[in-house]
This record gives structure tokens, C-alpha cells and sequence, in this order.
């Protein structure tokens, strides 16, 4: 499964969220790992994984910090298919 399995099953979970959820608001919380997982800990269990996802796939060199939060298991599957990428983490040559 490649990058369309993965959005795929991020917008189909986003449909089912009940709670909007914004990635911006969470990307200045990264690499602060006690104040976001504060922030993310009223979150419904489909809600926090579809934001881990999220923010996984746009910010790679996060991914995983953020993967070893998910819960469910599409989640960690999708997870593992996004780590699984380590060009997506490594900085680009200048």
C-alpha cells in the first residue's frame, strides 16, 4: 500500500471523526512530548490516531515519536508503512 492507501484511510477516518481537529494547531507541540501528549489526551482514540497519522506523514522526521503513540491497528500498520520511508526523514542536500 503506498501514499494513497494512507490518505485514503486518513480522510475516510477524518469522516468519522466527531471532534475537528486541526494539525496546525498540534505542529508547535512537536518535540515537546509531555505538553502534546497533555494535548492530545482528551482526544477520542480515532481522533488521536487520525492526528498522529496526519502529523506522521507531514512531518516524516517525527514520525517515530509520533507512531509509537497510535493505538489501533490500521494505525500502526499505516505507521510502520510511513517509517518504513526513511528518504521522507532524512534532510534534503542543499
Amino acid at each position: 500500500m503506498g501514499s494513497i492507501s494512507i490518505l485514503f484511510l486518513i480522510g475516510t477516518l477524518a469522516c468519522q471523526g466527531k471532534e475537528e481537529i486541526t494539525v496546525e494547531q498540534y505542529l508547535p507541540l512537536l518535540g515537546e512530548w509531555e505538553q502534546f501528549d497533555s494535548s492530545i489526551k482528551d482526544l477520542d482514540q480515532g481522533t488521536r490516531d487520525l492526528l498522529l497519522l496526519r502529523l506522521a506523514v507531514q512531518q516524516p522526521r517525527y514520525s517515530p515519536q509520533l507512531c509509537q503513540r497510535v493505538e489501533t491497528e490500521n494505525a500502526k500498520e499505516k505507521c510502520k508503512q510511513v517509517i518504513g520511508r526513511p528518504h521522507l526523514t532524512t534532510p534534503r542536500a542543499k
